[in-house]
């Protein structure tokens, strides 16, 4: 029994694009998001736990917990492509693929930041894929591009 098909680190290193959906509908922009397995996640996420214990009764009531998950999921994102070769556009300013530009996309659409967390946490969003055609359908991808989420449905709804 090969075991490639269920290998999730490269992926969740490289990162998989990710179209959120919202009240049922494509959003029209493309996330490449990052897993939780990968080394970019467990350091920030090593980070805040060392950071806790350490803060000061005066920190601790000064610490925003909501900006620090907005940056937490954007470290998470890679890069961003509109899907149908546009620009993005929020609130009349073209926005980049950029932290700045995903958090200001996560302070206006709050629910686009809870789909790419969401995303990013599951695993199996993160699986090599199949070669088509294969004798062996678990065989590991060995594309250099990331692959795509097809529409059948891999993320989180």
């Amino acid at each position: 029994m090969k075991l490639d098909g269920f290998v999730t680190q490269e992926n969740a290193e490289k990162g998989v694009w990710f179209e959120p959906e919202l009240n049922g509908k494509k959003i029209g922009v493309e996330f490449l998001v990052i897993g939780k397995d990968s080394d970019i996640v467990k350091k920030f996420i090593t980070e805040q736990s060392r950071m806790f214990p350490k803060m000061t009764k005066e920190e601790a009531e000064q610490f925003d917990i909501n900006e620090q998950a907005r940056k937490g999921v954007a470290l998470r994102i890679r890069d961003m492509r509109s899907t149908d070769g546009q620009p993005i556009v929020l609130a009349g300013e073209t926005l980049t693929a950029s932290k700045a530009s995903y958090l200001k996309i996560f302070e206006a659409i709050p629910d686009i930041q809870d789909s790419i967390w969401f995303f990013s946490e599951k695993r199996a969003n993160f699986l090599s894929k199949p070669k088509k055609a294969s004798s062996e359908p678990f065989e590991s991808s060995s594309s250099s591009t990331s692959p795509i989420p097809s529409e059948k449905g891999e993320t989180d709804k």
